[in-house]
């Protein structure tokens, strides 16, 4: 009786492929329902994105950047390995290879505004400029107005530079400022969202009511209010717990890192199946 003939074992690993079809699945399912809500939001509202500072504050327009780019990717890696397509594996690690670069970029930025800032403003890169477009428009965008106020709410802060008196940073708001010809009923205070709230408060809107005025912040009434500017407040909770941040920010590589692993030795495998058929 004739020997059976011996089946050439498959190059292409199983559990690669799958750890890549559904880590990007998960990612497929998420990423368009982020990119439509965005979008639902930017029509909706009928909102413009005209500059910078729009763009940096304004959540829909990062919900919309986040599911694209997650839409797009994801695709790719999950038809890519699905199908054994290359040509999308290989974009596809490429592109999370660049993201893994610009994280990096960010990581080093951070530890660079930690622990020596003045580094920027020997580059001429002053942070402070950026967020002080943020606090004149705080009034004309409502989203802008809620990024703002929780953010300020979030890390106990008031104003935006690297100051322990960022709430005078206020004095830059047309409807905040100290001037004579600010007639608002707002002049010389701060958002309510600068206010010191204690558990079962009452949130009172007015609660900042003259905080930038010297007279009522030396008086025995001088409204409760956070007083470090929020960069000032982040950069002192990031020298406090640089190790924990450090170590999150650099563990969120590593499933990144294991993507990028895999659809690239999935590749190398289906190439090297290719060539066995081939011969």
């Amino acid at each position: 009786m004739a020997p059976r003939s011996r089946v050439d074992r498959s190059e292409i690993s199983i559990c690669g492929k799958y750890f890549v079809f559904f880590a990007n699945f998960a990612v497929l399912v998420v990423s368009p329902l982020l990119l439509g809500f965005g979008i639902y939001i930017l029509v909706l509202k009928e909102k413009s994105v005209s500059t910078f500072i729009d763009f940096l504050f304004d959540p829909s327009v990062w919900l919309v950047i986040a599911g694209a780019i997650g839409t797009v990717l994801s695709f790719l890696g999950c038809i890519g390995s699905l199908r054994e397509i290359t040509a999308f594996l290989r974009t596809y690690y490429i592109a999370v290879n660049i993201f893994i670069l610009l994280e990096l970029v960010i990581i080093c930025f951070i530890f660079i505004f930690t622990f020596t800032p003045d580094i920027f403003k020997n580059f001429g890169i002053y942070p402070e400029d950026l967020l002080k477009d943020a606090i004149i428009k705080y009034r004309d965008d409502p989203d802008m107005q809620d990024f703002i106020d929780n953010t300020q709410k979030d890390l106990g802060c008031c104003g935006y530079s690297d100051s322990a008196e960022g709430y005078k940073d206020w004095n830059a708001n047309p409807y905040f400022n100290c001037s004579t010809e600010n007639n608002s009923f707002e002049k010389c205070a701060v958002p309510y969202s600068c206010c010191i709230i204690e558990d079962g408060d009452a949130i009172n809107l007015l609660c900042g009511a003259g905080a930038q005025s010297d007279v009522q912040a030396n008086s025995k009434f001088a409204p409760k209010i956070n007083k470090g500017g929020c960069l000032w407040v982040l950069r002192t909770y990031l020298m406090n717990n640089i190790l924990v941040v450090g170590g999150v920010m650099i563990g969120s590589l590593v499933p990144q890192l294991m993507l990028v692993h895999f659809s690239r030795n999935l590749r190398e495998q289906i190439l090297i199946q290719k060539s066995k058929w081939q011969s």
